[in-house]
């Protein structure tokens, strides 16, 4: 079933290629929104890895007094349907999620 997805990367390049790689693991033509970078380079965000920080910071959402990065939550949850099972036994995927939550969350 082909999919409305927002796309949240470095440049140009990155949007392609993660166009690519993920019609050919849904195995679908998906429908793709390039949310970062914009299209010019002189936007509010940047490009590159601080445009996605930028990004991220700017659309994190608060919740019940915990802030969360529903960005991060959706990406992990799409790439690994069980991501929290994988969590619960695998002690190098918590600590890479609790490193990717620091870093958006600081």
């Amino acid at each position: 079933m082909s999919k409305v997805i927002g796309v949240v990367c470095e440049g140009p390049t990155d949007y392609v290629a993660i166009r690519l790689i993920v019609d050919t693991v849904t195995q679908d033509k998906n429908e793709f929104l390039m949310l970062q970078p914009e299209e010019s380079l002189a936007g509010h965000f940047g490009n590159g890895w601080k445009g996605v920080w930028k990004w991220c910071e700017d659309h994190a959402a608060i919740q019940g007094g915990k802030k969360r990065v529903p960005v991060y939550e959706e990406l992990a949850n799409n790439i690994c349907r069980n991501w929290e099972t994988v969590k619960g036994c695998c002690k190098q995927a918590q600590a890479f999620e609790l490193a990717i939550l620091e870093k958006l969350l600081s």
